[in-house]
């Protein structure tokens, strides 16, 4: 049982990941998701820059020691990533493009919030000359 919770967290984890990482185009269409990803992509930076350890990775090593079913001991991205997503002789490459991603998509949402505020302004000017 505990093997299988820990795929479940893993996979959650991936799905984090991908949120984090892609979540930013999804935002631009789907208004509800701005925030929950500015939130996850605050908490993943800081997991990021910071001594502090993801709790995900936590559980799911956790979770595998007590099935038996071998826990690592590297972080999660280098567990399942390196050499598999990308060259395991490049994380400052991998993460750059990352960053990258995530930048290009809050550019490309501040761009769709600007307009949104500038075609919402302009029926309020509209009615304001008319009076």
């Amino acid at each position: 049982m505990e093997s299988l919770l820990a795929d479940v967290v893993m996979s959650t984890h991936m799905a984090y990941i991908a949120f984090l990482v892609f979540g930013g185009f999804l935002a631009l269409q789907l208004r509800g998701l701005r925030w929950p990803h500015v939130l996850a992509t605050g908490w993943g930076s800081t997991v990021l820059v910071s001594p502090l350890d993801c709790p995900l990775t936590q559980l799911e090593i956790a979770l595998r020691e007590h099935a038996g079913t071998g826990a690592y001991d590297e972080p999660f991205i280098e567990h399942y990533f390196a050499d598999h997503l990308y060259p395991a002789a490049h994380p400052v490459l991998s993460r750059a493009v990352i960053v990258l991603l995530v930048s290009a998509s809050y550019l490309l949402l501040v761009l769709r919030v600007l307009r949104e505020r500038s075609v919402a302004a302009e029926p309020a000017e509209a009615t304001a000359e008319a009076r």
